[in-house]
């Protein structure tokens, strides 16, 4: 009964692992993908947006806990404001932060995914395909790291190859949210707080 449980999920996650390879080899997707490289910039690198509180500056703080646990938080060095979790990764608490601060930022100044000559309907377009294809690609890599768990026929994908793919993941739904804002602000749904934000140090501007 167990072989054929392990022989099951075997076939199951190899169906999948096709499916994903289909699809990332297809010339539509090869066609609609802008680009696979991202540039030089380090994902696990993440330059800390300016709290949209206060307009001051905020930093990475290192937490330990019990039995050696090492945590990440980030919070404003002159007002309150804090992630609300801390982050098992320094990186991702420093994206949690910059989501927590989105006035303060503009699309066009990120290091990653070529979108500081575009529009906002352009940038988001390029950043949609390019998250497509992060989407199949993380999870065609834990797939593969399934199916070298229980099989001993199938390579395992280091952990970090799989770390700096989610890293690049994280960073392309950020840049959604974003764009997003930077619609939102273009439309003049963002009210008479936008000025202020605009004028105040520390902040980039999307225009």
């Amino acid at each position: 009964m167990l072989d054929q449980l392990h022989a099951g999920k075997i076939a199951e996650l190899t169906a999948r692992r096709i499916a994903l390879l289909d699809e990332l080899k297809s010339d539509d997707h090869y066609r609609d993908t802008p680009a696979v490289y991202f540039g030089f910039h380090d994902p696990f690198d993440v330059p800390l947006a300016t709290c949209d509180s206060c307009y001051s500056t905020a930093e990475s703080r290192r937490i330990t806990s019990g039995q050696r646990k090492v945590r990440w938080t980030v919070a404003c060095t002159s007002c309150d404001k804090q992630i609300p979790q801390p982050q098992k990764d320094g990186w991702m608490a420093s994206l949690v932060w910059n989501g927590a601060n989105l006035s303060t930022q503009c699309y066009k100044s990120m290091p990653l995914f070529g979108l500081a000559h575009l529009t906002p309907s352009a940038a988001k377009e390029r950043i949609s395909k390019i998250r497509h294809n992060l989407v199949l690609r993380t999870s065609l890599c834990a797939v593969d790291r399934a199916i070298a768990e229980i099989s001993d026929s199938h390579s395992k994908p280091g952990l970090m190859f799989q770390q700096k793919l989610d890293a690049y993941l994280k960073w392309a739904m950020h840049a959604h949210r974003l764009i997003k804002n930077a619609k939102n602000a273009g439309g003049g749904k963002v009210g008479d707080k936008l000025g202020t934000i605009l004028n105040s140090p520390g902040v980039e501007s999307c225009n």
